[in-house]
């Protein structure tokens, strides 16, 4: 049965609006599940110690993510209330001491009632936060919904928001094979983040903007632009970055675009946006005028990787490897390798590809490993990148870094020997085809792969072809002579008269559609 996957584009949330992986939601869930199992007195004492420094780690994490208030695009008010809390009660310096005095002053106000409610909201803000989180204790969705409740009764806008994109986020999770977006199942959570906005929030402006634009229950880019529009006013980082593509796609029109466009990716770009930073880096490597705007490029590309960015680390680390950036970028060996290393622990396939490569060649001071590069190569080949799919079929056809399995190795290349396709998967599977491997032997088969693999140009197919006939093989059932003959028309013109034999070798450059033009002028062989 085909497993089924949610929707492309889906957007999931925590309760400060920032993307949330559904990784990040299945530890959580994993850890909450472990400490419900882990009931008192049945355990060793130095398991309570591992599970005291796990808690412990897990609130220093928390500790450094709330704390970095104005660094980067992604903060938002709700992170500096948070903080703000967390140095009221001391809970930087003892978290055991701030921690009781919070929960007496939430107990406090939950014998209240209104219109006689007592403080800001902002304790039951981070307390809501915590049980989201599952830190101190197993994850508890409905206290946290109770106290984010309590925040906004309080007149909390961050309560509001959080509420709003908890409920959203937690029902996306449930329920992951529905829209982003889905009505009425998102009403509610819709409701308390529109009320938000209208009250000013940045981040529930941008959210809406977001909503508008690629939820099909919303759909409407007049209200995303307005949206966006609005958050860009509020200061929020990203919106102008989201408002620039809104217009650069076409999506709305607008009276000098070109300059509009470049006007909010600077902005952004001045608020710490990541993806403005590489926008704009892009946009000045394909210009016209790219050697005068190198430096531009390469000095938005390095901020961006900087901020954290991952398409903007390997972007920035292949293209040094490749000297796209001349002089403009210099990295050392472990500077290099540093900055694949964070984009693939974000997950950015290429960067984990990369990795994959790094183990499986030995390259920089990698010993070479197959088992790790297959952990990488199967890590990106379910996110159905065509070069760690050949990879991992080259693993598996030689046994290296996993258990060989010739069978595997086909079903993993097969399908991507394609004009879209790899040029590892064409020679493979022409070597597979050349020595019965997983397939029945047949050479003509594997020069007619490597046939088509040098007429879209892949690398190291020519030479592979000449070695097949250098041997007899793989004539397709012609004379050597016309093997000979089909290999010189490779430095002829279209127009140019031909022989029988070159006549002959025509037809089979057309019976396999090799592109004649992208070879002009190549020899595959010298006789």
């Amino acid at each position: 049965m085909e497993e089924k996957r949610p929707p492309e584009g889906r957007v999931l949330t925590t309760h400060v609006g920032l993307p949330f992986s559904s990784q990040r939601q299945q530890e959580l869930r994993r850890r909450g599940e472990q400490r419900k199992r882990k009931t008192k007195g049945t355990h060793k004492r130095k398991d309570k110690r591992k599970r005291k420094a796990d808690l412990n780690e897990e609130w220093q994490e928390f500790l450094k993510d709330n704390q970095k208030v104005d660094e980067g695009a992604y903060n938002s008010s709700v992170k500096r209330v948070l903080w703000t809390v967390i140095q009221r009660y001391g809970m930087e310096v003892d978290v055991a001491a701030g921690l009781a005095k919070l929960d007496q002053v939430v107990a406090a106000h939950e014998s209240e009632e209104a219109p006689n409610l007592t403080g800001d909201g902002s304790e039951e803000l981070l307390l809501g936060v915590l049980s989201f989180e599952a830190i101190f204790c197993a994850q508890d969705l409905s206290r946290g919904i109770m106290l984010l409740q309590a925040s906004l009764a309080r007149g909390n806008v961050n309560g509001m928001f959080s509420l709003g994109s908890s409920l959203l986020g937690q029902r996306q999770i449930n329920q992951p094979l529905l829209p982003v977006i889905s009505l009425p199942e998102d009403e509610q959570a819709l409701g308390f983040i529109r009320q938000a906005a209208e009250k000013g929030h940045p981040t529930a402006l941008f959210q809406m903007g977001e909503y508008h634009e690629i939820a099909d229950a919303l759909l409407d880019v007049e209200k995303a632009e307005a949206y966006l529009r609005a958050a860009t006013e509020a200061g929020h980082p990203t919106a102008p970055f989201k408002l620039a593509m809104l217009y650069e796609a076409g999506k709305v029109r607008v009276e000098g675009a070109k300059e509009k466009i470049m006007q909010l990716l600077q902005l952004a770009a001045a608020r710490r946006c990541p993806e403005a930073h590489l926008h704009l880096a892009s946009m000045y490597r394909s210009g016209s005028e790219w050697e005068a705007n190198r430096s531009k490029a390469a000095s938005h590309a390095k901020t961006a990787a900087e901020l954290g960015f991952a398409p903007a680390q390997y972007i920035l680390a292949d293209g040094f490897e490749k000297g796209k950036w001349g002089d403009e970028v210099s990295l050392t060996p472990k500077e290099l390798i540093d900055l694949y290393v964070n984009a693939a622990e974000q997950g950015f396939v290429p960067a984990i590809v990369r990795m994959g490569k790094l183990y499986w060649d030995g390259e920089f001071w990698f010993d070479q490993n197959d088992g790790k590069a297959v952990e990488f190569f199967t890590l990106a080949s379910k996110n159905g990148n065509v070069e760690a799919q050949a990879y991992l079929g080259w693993a598996y056809k030689t046994g290296r870094g996993i258990q060989k399995d010739v069978k595997k190795a086909v079903e993993l290349i097969k399908p991507h020997v394609t004009e879209k396709g790899h040029s590892l998967a064409f020679i493979l599977l022409a070597e597979m085809y050349e020595r019965g491997e997983g397939v029945e032997k047949d050479t003509n088969e594997a020069a007619r792969l490597l046939e088509q693999a040098a007429s879209l140009g892949m690398d190291g197919a020519e030479d592979a072809l000449v070695m097949l006939h250098q041997r007899g093989e793989g004539l397709h059932g012609m004379s050597e002579e016309t093997v000979e003959h089909f290999h010189s028309l490779l430095r002829f013109d279209p127009g140019e008269w031909l022989c029988d034999n070159d006549r002959e070798a025509l037809k089979v450059f057309d019976k396999y559609k090799v592109n004649r033009a992208s070879i002009k002028g190549k020899s595959l062989l010298t006789f």
